[in-house]
This record gives C-alpha cells, sequence and structure tokens, in this order.
C-alpha cells in the first residue's frame, strides 16, 4: 500500500472539498477504505469508519499511533 498513489477520483474529492472549504462551506469526506489515498490526495477532514491500514490503537489505553515501516513488525518479515 505505500507505494499506491491517488487515483483520480480521489483527488476529484480533495479538490471539490477545497474548492466548497472556500466558499464557507464545511465538508467531511467519509470512507471506509483504510488505504489513507484520500489523506494522500490532500483531504483534509477526512472520518475513515474502518480505521486505517498505518495505525494502532490500544485496547487497554486508546492511544493511537501510526506506522509506516514495512512490514509494520520484525515477525510480519517475508510474509507477502
Amino acid at each position: 500500500m505505500l507505494s499506491k498513489h491517488p487515483n483520480p477520483a480521489h483527488i476529484a474529492i480533495a479538490e471539490c472539498e477545497k474548492r466548497l472549504s472556500k466558499q464557507g462551506r464545511s465538508v467531511v469526506v467519509i470512507t471506509q477504505n483504510i488505504d489513507e489515498l484520500h489523506r494522500k490526495a490532500g483531504s483534509k477532514h477526512l472520518l475513515e469508519i474502518h480505521g486505517s491500514l498505518f495505525k494502532t490503537r490500544c485496547t487497554n489505553c486508546g492511544n493511537v499511533t501510526a506506522n509506516y515501516k514495512s512490514p509494520i513488525c520484525p515477525a510480519l518479515a517475508g510474509k507477502g
């Protein structure tokens, strides 16, 4: 996923958000995608319903940590 880029639809949505924001309108992009391609395209107000492939949340304290390493841990090295 780290090598993937937003497609024209991601970019169009981000541009629409930006244009409407300049008009004083509030836009939230709601997605079930976990790939962060909307964020890469430039969307600022984003709700990722299923979270992100690159973020983990501690089940005890709720702390969220981003991890963009590949693989995310040594145990997954070479697993595809």
